[in-house]
């Protein structure tokens, strides 16, 4: 009897020790010296709207991995962002602006991966239906997708890659290389013109 409470306990404490984790890692890439701490956590929560919708995703997830499955949407919703609780995102995610984010069921991102505002990771449709195929992006360490691009389907950005902002991007980046263009063709680096100014908002 006593194994098995302790046993519920381990299931009940892994999704919130899992939450604190990715929330520490994910601070720390809003900070100029990596260093979190929980006056900056509320600072970064009060003025950084990407990082506020991020806490909030990892905090929908948490609940939902606990049983509750109406609260997180609710939750969701009031950042104006829709990240499927059924994606797997590591610690360390920078989401530089949350509107107009849509990353669907299935989609993968590593650690270290960064995000701009209005991007799309879906899911391809079946021709003349809206059944998706299977499949959904994987961004792997490092890699950042620029505002406005859309990348659909089984698609994966290697490490420290690249996708420009507004490409449509239906084919694999390799590591190091860039997606560039509607429809995108790779380039090994990012046009000068292209680079946006900053990364995200100011940090402190």
């Amino acid at each position: 009897m006593e194994g098995a409470k302790g046993a519920s306990v381990i299931k009940l404490m892994n999704p919130i020790t899992q939450f604190f984790e990715d929330v520490r890692d994910d601070l720390s890439r809003y900070l100029t010296d990596g260093k979190p701490s929980f006056p900056r956590f509320v600072y970064k929560y009060l003025t950084n709207s990407g990082f506020a919708g991020l806490y909030t995703y990892r905090f929908a997830k948490m609940l939902r991995s606990l049983g509750l499955r109406v609260i997180p949407h609710m939750i969701l919703s009031r950042h104006h962002i829709e990240i499927s609780l059924k994606a797997r995102i590591e610690g360390g995610f920078l989401l530089a602006h949350p509107v107009g984010t849509v990353i669907v069921a299935g989609t993968t991102i590593k650690r270290g991966a960064a995000v701009m505002q209005g991007v799309t990771l879906g899911t391809r449709l079946k021709p003349g239906t809206f059944a998706p195929f299977k499949g959904a992006p994987a961004l792997e360490e490092d890699s950042v997708v620029f505002a406005g691009a859309q990348v659909f389907g089984p698609v994966t950005i290697g490490k420290r890659g690249r996708v420009a902002a507004n490409a449509l991007v239906f084919f694999d980046v390799p590591e190091g290389m860039t997606a560039i263009g509607n429809p995108a063709r790779i380039v090994k680096t990012l046009p000068a013109d292209m680079i946006p100014e900053g990364k995200a908002e100011s940090r402190r």
